[in-house]
């Protein structure tokens, strides 16, 4: 009978024990963080010649320590529909009737071709948060700075079997792709809120990278185009950040 209540008291104090959570209002703590987000960004230095405004969408690992520290990676996707480069399909389109980037088949027809900015970037960051005075100590103002690889090409959306100017090879002639190091900053608010729901974060991020073509040439400019450029993003990012907490157990002690 004493090793069944034993027993029963021993799962029912582990079972106690576990049910309590960590209180994030408390102290600061540490924790690991899955992160998405998504953003609205500008180009800046060469950047803005070929491309105007673009969306970016990511996801991340943030190990917060106790101290405040934060260290990330990510990866993102970044994307948009104003392409500015001028001399783009220029050899081999047409305009026809006040619409422009109409694209001769292989039926001797007209075709329209759709042509998007296409990205990414992989991250690794490091940062800390500065608590307000007075509130959470696991929020505050956010400061990251960071580094990793960017790359951005022209996407062209057409019916291959149509157009062979757009098979896989031939694409590269067209795409642009670029790519190379970059670094990365990023200020604004970060929130893990005291009753574990609502935890987010804020900020403006920008990204500078010196890349270059990768392709060997291009067919429109009939050059390869392998000078470095310096292309750069600035824009809004927001983010829903899910801690992982470990439930904490009670001590119980029996004699």
């Amino acid at each position: 009978m004493k090793n069944l209540i034993f027993l029963t008291l021993l799962v029912f104090a582990f079972s106690k024990g576990y049910s309590q959570r960590i209180n994030p209002g408390k102290e600061a703590l540490t924790v690991p963080l899955v992160t998405t987000s998504f953003g609205l960004q500008a180009p800046i230095g060469d950047l803005s010649d070929r491309f105007g405004l673009n969306g970016i969408a990511g996801i991340g690992f943030t190990q917060k320590l106790k101290s405040n520290w934060t260290w990330s990676v990510e990866g993102n996707i970044i994307f948009g529909s104003d392409v500015r480069e001028d001399s783009l399909l220029r050899n081999i389109s047409a305009d026809f009737q006040g619409e422009q980037g109409l694209i001769i088949n292989n039926q001797g027809t007209l075709s329209d071709v759709v042509i998007l900015e296409r990205g990414f970037t992989v991250l690794g960051k490091i940062g800390r948060i500065f608590p307000l005075k007075n509130s959470n100590p696991n929020s505050g103002l956010y400061v990251q700075l960071g580094g990793g690889f960017f790359q951005h090409k022209i996407r062209y959306q057409g019916d291959e079997q149509d157009l062979p100017w757009f098979d896989q090879e031939m694409k590269k002639g067209y795409d642009r792709m670029s790519n190379g190091p970059c670094l990365y900053q990023f200020i604004g608010y970060s929130q893990l809120s005291s009753n574990r729901k609502i935890n987010f974060f804020i900020g403006l991020e920008a990204y500078q990278s010196i890349t270059s073509n990768r392709r060997g040439y291009n067919y429109d400019t009939r050059d390869a185009g392998l000078q470095n450029r310096f292309d750069g993003l600035i824009g809004i990012k927001a983010g829903w950040q899910l801690p992982l907490y470990k439930r904490v157990p009670t001590e119980f002690y029996y004699d």
